[in-house]
């Protein structure tokens, strides 16, 4: 699912709670919500990133795997993360 993000829902974000309110009604209209299934890869180590993702609800989980196979969590993010 795709939508844009309303600058209400910008001001909920810590990054972005500083930006005023037409600031935020300017950045909102250039930003789309994306939904992504549980467990689902967003990026990738090495790729390179063109997009910034902040995280509306839920966790994100940083992880990396070691020489062995096993997967290391390098960090978790929630809500308002980026």
């Amino acid at each position: 699912m795709s939508a844009t993000l309303s600058p209400e829902t910008l001001a909920q974000l810590p990054l972005l709670a500083t930006l005023g309110d037409a600031e935020r009604a300017a950045l909102a209209p250039r930003l789309v919500r994306k939904t992504v299934k549980r467990n689902s890869i967003v990026l990738k180590y090495g790729s390179s990133g063109l997009s910034m993702f902040f995280i509306l609800d839920g966790v994100v989980r940083i992880t990396r795997t070691d020489g062995s196979g096993k997967t290391l969590i390098l960090l978790e993010l929630g809500q308002g993360g980026f």
